[in-house]
Formats: C-alpha cells, structure tokens, sequence
C-alpha cells in the first residue's frame, strides 16, 4: 500500500509539474470559454429575434390577436427552445449507450454531451429568456445596453478563442512525425502500418485513435477516386494523411493532417 501511495504521489507530482500538463488544461479553458460566449450569443440572438416576433405579430395581427393571445405565441416559442435544447441533450446521452467499435466516434459523442449539457446550463439559468426581459425590448432603444455589451464580447472573445485554439493545433501539426513504407497496392486499399510520434515531451500527453489517408489531385484540389483494383492512370496525385488524436486529461479531439509528396501511378498489366 505504501509503494502504491508512492507511485502515485511521484506521478502526480510529475503530472502537475510538467508545462504540457497546464498546456492542456488552458486549452481546456479555452474550449469551454468558446462555447459559452457561442451559446450565450445564440441565447441573445433569440432573445431579441423573439422580441421583434412580439412587435410585428402586433403589428401585423390587426385585432386577430390580443395581446395576451400574442403573449401566449411568445412564451409558447421560448417554451419550445427551451425543450429542445433539454431534448438534444437526452438524445446526446442515448447515443452513448448505442453499440458502436469505432473510437473515434465514442470521444465525439462524450464531447457533444458535455457541449449539450452547457448549452443546457446557460439557456436554464439566461434571464435574457425570461419572458417579462423579451416583452420589454420592443424597440431598439428599450434594448439593455449590458444585453448589447454582452453580445458584442461574446463576438470577439469566440474569434479570439478560434485564433488561439487554431494556433496550439497549428503548433502541434508542425511536431508531428509520420513513419510510413510505401507499396504498390491499390490506393483504395489502406494497408500501410504507420507510427504517428511528436517531437519534444508531447507524447505521454497524446493518443491517437484514428488514422486515414485522403488522395487529393495535386491541379485542383479535388478528391481523387479510384475504382477498386486498378491504379490511377497517369495521374499526379497527393496523399493527404489524417491523424486524429486525444489529449490527455481532457475530452478534447483533435485533427492534424500532412500533405506527402505526389506520386504516379500507372495502371496495371
């Protein structure tokens, strides 16, 4: 027991002193800070889209409704919103438990649970959904300046965290080492055995759970097909790799590519 406490202890504190450690886990702040000025963002656009229905089914009713009938449309639309984003979240928890052996796809459900689950938090908890805060903005003067304030931040901290988000993956990109053989198998045909690796202390702290290949054609970008059993003929052609990696402690995945050098293939005899 005592061996054990220690092992732990040493690993923990190698754990906490290492920067990629931390790396990760600002980058976790950063994914979360993403999503909740997203959110809070969608929040305040149908809050105030919402306020404008108020206006124009007045406006536009004519004596067809009242004004608690045209209330009542209001709320019901809020209501709606509400138990949809209540809804996706218990799709989102179904789909955990549906069989499925590809990895990748496991990692992607668990993170669009805890996505759902704060998109969940911030709606219940928003008072820009209460309904006497919609029934209140029926003018762009009676909008709250906080209200605007709040959205315009939401704007420009959900493009900062984009730019710092793509930067740490960019970075990353730029370490990655792909070992690789080649063979004359057809392209459709994935049976190369890679070893994906990173340079410096990255390692211990990622883990990769998919690889593929894309073949682009090197004039255009297009997607280059070929039919099964036979090579491209004549044609120059890129191998795009894609490596689709986890961080360690954190739910978050992430998608690098490396364009290799264009080959020619010729069809078979």
């Amino acid at each position: 027991m005592s061996d054990y406490v220690k092992n732990f202890s040493s690993d923990l504190k190698q754990t906490l002193t290492n920067k990629r450690f931390w790396q990760i886990q600002w980058l976790n702040l950063m994914y979360i800070l993403k999503y909740i000025v997203k959110y809070r963002f969608i929040i305040i656009a149908y809050s105030l889209s919402m306020s404008y229905l108020y206006v124009e089914i007045e406006k536009a009713s004519n004596g067809l409704f009242s004004k608690n009938q045209s209330e009542a449309i209001v709320a019901a639309c809020v209501s709606f919103f509400i138990l949809i984003r209540h809804l996706w979240l218990f799709i989102s928890l179904g789909k955990l438990v549906m069989p499925n052996s590809e990895e990748l796809d496991r990692v992607k459900r668990w993170n669009n649970v805890f996505k759902q689950a704060l998109f969940v938090i911030l709606v219940t908890s928003s008072k820009y959904l209460k309904i006497d805060v919609i029934f209140s903005n029926t003018s762009v003067e009676a909008i709250p300046k906080d209200m605007v304030a709040s959205g315009a931040s939401a704007i420009f901290t959900f493009l900062g965290m984009i730019f710092c988000i793509r930067q740490f993956w960019k970075r990353l990109d730029k370490q990655m080492v792909i070992f690789d053989y080649t063979t004359d198998e057809p392209l459709n045909t994935d049976v190369c055995s890679r070893k994906v690796c990173f340079y410096s202390d990255w390692n211990p702290f990622l883990r990769v759970i998919e690889t593929g290949v894309t073949y682009r054609n090197n004039q255009n970008g297009d997607l280059f097909y070929v039919a099964p059993n036979k090579y491209a003929h004549n044609s120059v052609t890129q191998s795009e790799m894609n490596v689709s990696v986890s961080l360690k402690y954190s739910f978050i995945i992430g998608e690098l590519t490396r364009l290799r050098a264009p080959m020619v293939f010729t069809e078979r005899p």
